[in-house]
């Protein structure tokens, strides 16, 4: 097992709102403004992306390993795109 942890930052628009996270293509949960949270997923190659309205990130692709912890920050629009590293 692996694990994918994001932390969103806090932000006041869009505070009350939820980022929707997916992992290659389906929906895992949900992140809120100033969370940190981790989404089991299994090892390997995986897409990353997160959704707000019309809104998402770039797509991130990460390799995990087993036992491993990839860490991702996400938040802010910056032309019309939610920012994820």
């Amino acid at each position: 097992m692996a694990t994918i942890r994001i932390k969103r930052t806090s932000e006041y628009n869009n505070r009350i709102r939820d980022y929707k996270i997916f992992v290659d293509g389906q929906q895992v949960g949900t992140i809120a403004n100033g969370e940190t949270k981790d989404f089991p997923t299994t090892v390997g190659q995986h897409i990353v992306t997160a959704k707000i309205d019309w809104c998402s990130s770039p797509n991130i692709s990460i390799e995990l390993k087993e036992n491993q912890t990839s860490n991702l920050k996400v938040g802010g629009f910056k032309y019309g795109q939610i920012l994820m590293q």
